[in-house]
C-alpha cells in the first residue's frame, strides 16, 4: 500500500497533466524487474473531502475525474480506478445533485455508498459518500 497526498487546484490544465503524471508515477512497480502483472494489479484510488461546495466546482471536478478515470487519447489506459468523494449535504446539496447529474452525462457512473456499509465511526447522516468509476 502507497499512499500519497496530492494537491490540485480547480480548473488549471497544466495541474492536471502535474496530477496524471504524479499517479502513473505512483502507480508504476519499484521493481525494475516487476512483471506486467504486477502493475496491471495495482489500483490507484482517488479520494476528495467536501469538494462539492458549489456549484462552480462541479465542471471542474467531473473534467478532472474524466481525466483520471477515463483512457486519455494517446494514452493506454486510465490512471485512476476509482475515486470516492464525502460531500456535506448542508453546505450546497444541489452542487452534489448536479455533480451526479453532470458526471453521468459526461460518461461516468456514480453511486452513492449505502451508510450501511461504512463504519458507524464514519457516518453522518448530513455527508454522502460517492463513489465514481469508469462505466
Amino acid at each position: 500500500l502507497r499512499a500519497a497526498p496530492l494537491a490540485y487546484r480547480w480548473g488549471e490544465a497544466a495541474e492536471l497533466l502535474r496530477l496524471r503524471a504524479a499517479l502513473v508515477e505512483l502507480s508504476t512497480p519499484r521493481s525494475p524487474g516487476a512483471p506486467a502483472a504486477a502493475a496491471s494489479a495495482l489500483r490507484t484510488v482517488c479520494l476528495g473531502g467536501d469538494v462539492l461546495y458549489r456549484a462552480e466546482v462541479v465542471a471542474p471536478l467531473v473534467c478532472a475525474l474524466r481525466a483520471l478515470l477515463l483512457s486519455a487519447p494517446g494514452a493506454a489506459e486510465a490512471v485512476a480506478t476509482e475515486a470516492y468523494l464525502s460531500a456535506s449535504m448542508e453546505h450546497c446539496p444541489q452542487a452534489v445533485a448536479d455533480f451526479v447529474k453532470h458526471a453521468r452525462a459526461s460518461g461516468l457512473a456514480v453511486a452513492q455508498v449505502p451508510l450501511s456499509a461504512l463504519d458507524s465511526v464514519y457516518c453522518s447522516p448530513g455527508v454522502v459518500l460517492l463513489r465514481v468509476v469508469r462505466p
